[in-house]
């Protein structure tokens, strides 16, 4: 992401209008920037070598500032901690030659970072950036590294600080076909 924001107001959008006028520009705070997710009106700006938070709203920004070591920030995932009304950043990094993962969690409440290292046995996180509901972070997983056929979700909640996985359903796939063949 390159540039600035535009913000429009919503009531346009909900009515399948065109936005007639702009509300106002947000610079960008950091240049080729993805965004790793949005909470509460806050989006979170990441690239390989910043991090912020934007509050596109009041035109602020916080950058984040942390070591990445010898490792590379592979996943990343941004959400609203509703029960410390706090915002948390999540970096997963892997650390070269091993299985081990770093996990950086960062608070905006306390403005610091905590370092957790994780060993997900046998869990390869495919996705990159993880999907923001309802107090957790969810991650499609799959058992091989080289394999992005998903096994289950993975999720991470940002009030304990745990992880936990949710099995996909069942699809029996008899009934997929009969139900594709009376379709047509």
């Amino acid at each position: 992401m390159n540039g600035n924001f535009k913000v429009y107001s919503l009531s346009a959008l909900f009515n399948k209008q065109q936005p007639k006028e702009e509300l106002f520009d947000v610079d960008c705070p950091i240049s080729s920037a993805c965004v790793v997710g949005s909470a509460k009106g806050l989006v979170c700006l990441f690239n390989q070598r910043e991090t912020c938070i934007l509050n596109p709203t009041f035109r602020k920004s916080k950058k984040l500032y942390v070591m990445w070591g010898s490792s590379l920030a592979a996943k990343c995932g941004f959400g609203y901690d509703e029960s410390h009304d706090d915002y948390k950043a999540q970096f997963i990094s892997c650390c070269r030659n091993s299985s081990h993962h770093v996990v950086n969690i960062y608070s905006l409440r306390s403005d610091s970072w905590t370092t957790v290292h994780e060993h997900f046995q046998g869990i390869f996180l495919i996705n990159c950036l993880g999907k923001y509901v309802n107090g957790k972070l969810y991650w499609a997983s799959s058992t091989g590294i080289s394999t992005y056929i998903v096994s289950k979700i993975i999720s991470f909640d940002l009030a304990d600080e745990t992880w936990g996985s949710v099995a996909l359903p069942f699809v029996d796939k008899t009934s997929l076909i009969s139900n594709r063949e009376s379709w047509e």
